[in-house]
């Protein structure tokens, strides 16, 4: 395991809904939240997805 390189601690949350999604921060500050996917079609299909945070217009940011 000395090959990798730690990038982040993951949080488990739940939305208003019920519905378990991950997230996290890097040490550069990046934000980051990991959705299970809900439209999985076909056995190759991923079970989650992974998104960086994009600051928007306002100023505002993912809930992290």
């Amino acid at each position: 395991m000395s090959d990798l390189d730690k990038m982040c601690g993951v949080w488990e949350n739940e939305d208003k809904n019920g519905n378990k999604y991950f997230s996290g921060k890097l040490k550069d500050g990046t934000k980051l939240v990991m959705f299970s996917n809900t439209f999985k079609d076909k056995e190759t299909s991923p079970d989650y997805y992974l998104y960086k945070d994009k600051p928007s217009e306002d100023g505002g940011d993912l809930p992290i």
